[in-house]
């Protein structure tokens, strides 16, 4: 039950006096340190606002050398981090499966280590990535000049606590639906790539045109008219060249030449490759006059 849930700070939840550490100051830490390969710097560019995970990438480093001077700074899985300057509200949870065993704070971010007998790390990051924590965060920070909260703040930011086994059952039922977002994201960016690409192929490309162009000359590109400008030339070579490529090519060209034996029937040859070459003609001068005449012309007669 919810009544029986205990409301402390996160100050108390940290691991030992270490348990919530700002970066290291700039001066600690300048961009002179950068090296091509060595310890990762976390940076706001790695964080996010909501449940977007930690981005595992585009890092600076500073050598093995820097980072052992600046060891209360090191970050290791498990380890919430938050930005304290710039844009308040990104957080983010170093996990055991990211690339490097060890990272860095830089300076503008703050790390909670929490003990692992009061609560469970990955509770307290969706907790903390909530939108209720973000607009609480949000409007408590300082904002003269750059938005910014500090490390005090921090350690007494409230958060609700239910028993281990309960953090563990939450945590389940995020990480399920966290696991459904992630998939339909990805699905939808397939979609997109998808829809992309045919649009290209059918109002950019042209390549139904073209099919049915090279299908109504079998697949003979010297069969082509002789008037055809050379950049359309090149493009039915392209296409013929991509046919060709197709595990079922013998198939498709079949299909496609029974396809042409219908056009021919209801269009002259000729009539047809003129219409391509208007067709492509007019996508040079604008997409939209070419879709028209794309449905209203050669495709138009072939669909029908």
């Amino acid at each position: 039950m919810r009544n029986k849930w205990k409301t402390t700070t996160l100050g108390e939840i940290a691991l030992d006096k270490d348990g919530a550490v700002d970066g290291p100051f700039g001066s600690n830490l300048p961009a002179s340190c950068y090296v091509d390969d060595g310890i990762p710097v976390i940076r706001g560019s790695n964080l996010s606002k909501g449940l977007d995970e930690f981005k595992d990438e585009g890092f600076v480093f500073v050598s093995d050398e820097i980072a052992n001077k600046l060891s209360r700074s090191k970050c290791i899985a498990g380890d919430i981090i938050f930005t304290k300057k710039g844009t308040l509200g990104q957080t983010g949870i170093v996990r055991a499966e990211h690339k490097y065993p060890v990272y860095l704070l830089s300076s503008n971010q703050m790390r909670l280590r929490v003990d692992a007998t009061k609560a469970i790390p990955e509770y307290v990051y969706y907790w903390v990535s909530s939108k209720r924590s973000i607009t609480k965060l949000l409007k408590d920070s300082e904002c003269t000049g750059v938005p910014k909260i500090n490390l005090a703040y921090l350690k007494s930011f409230p958060i609700d606590l239910p028993c281990v086994n309960e953090q563990q059952k939450i945590i389940d039922i995020l990480n399920s639906i966290n696991s459904k977002i992630e998939l339909n994201k990805k699905t939808n960016q397939t979609l997109e790539q998808m829809a992309q690409a045919l649009f290209k192929s059918w109002f950019v490309d042209f390549d139904p045109v073209f099919d049915n162009l090279l299908a109504s000359v079998d697949f003979k590109l010297e069969n082509l008219e002789t008037s055809l400008p050379d950049q359309l030339k090149q493009k039915a070579q392209r296409r013929l060249a991509a046919l060709n490529s197709l595990e079922n090519a013998a198939q498709y060209k079949a299909s496609l030449s029974a396809l042409a034996h219908e056009l021919q029937a209801q269009l002259p040859t000729k009539e047809a490759t003129q219409s391509a070459v208007q067709v492509s003609e007019k996508a040079a001068e604008t997409p939209v006059e070419a879709v028209e005449l794309l449905f209203s012309g050669t495709y138009s007669t072939i669909s029908n």
